[in-house]
C-alpha cells in the first residue's frame, strides 16, 4: 500500500473528504489533491498535519510499518507504570525529544532523498 493509499484509507475511515480535510487543516484543496495524487514535493508538513488530525502516526502514513495509531498520554503512562505526575511529565519530555529527532530525520530524508535509519528507544 502506498502513502497515498494509506492517507485515502485513513480519510475514508474518518469519513473525511478532501474538502473537509482542507478546511480543517486550513490549506487549499489543491494541496490535498496534489498530496493524494503524489504530486506534492513538500508534503511532509501536510503528512504531519494529517497525522495529528486523524490520530495516525507519521511513520505509518509514510512507511506502513510503525504502529498505526498514536497512543494517548494516559495509555502511555499506564504502560510505563507511572503514577507520579512528575515522572510522567519527564517521560513525556523525553518522548517529545525522541519524536522531534525522528521527524527531523524524516524531513531530511524526504528533502535530501537519503535513506531513513531511525533508531527507536
Amino acid at each position: 500500500m502506498s502513502i497515498n493509499q494509506r492517507i485515502r484509507l485513513t480519510l475514508a475511515e474518518q469519513r473525511l473528504n478532501q474538502s473537509d480535510l482542507a478546511r480543517k487543516m486550513d490549506v487549499g484543496q489543491t494541496a490535498i489533491s496534489n498530496q493524494l495524487r503524489g504530486k506534492d514535493t513538500d508534503s511532509i508538513k501536510l503528512i504531519v498535519a494529517i497525522s495529528k488530525l486523524t490520530n495516525t502516526t507519521v511513520g505509518w502514513l509514510i512507511t506502513g510499518e510503525e504502529p498505526r495509531f498514536q497512543k494517548s498520554g494516559f495509555e502511555k503512562a499506564v504502560e510505563a507504570g507511572l503514577t507520579d505526575y512528575d515522572d510522567y511529565s519527564e517521560t513525556l519530555k523525553e518522548e517529545n525529544k525522541h519524536l522531534k529527532a525522528r521527524l527531523d530525520a524524516l524531513e531530511d530524508a524526504v528533502f535530501e532523498k537519503k535513506d531513513i535509519s531511525i533508531q527507536d528507544k
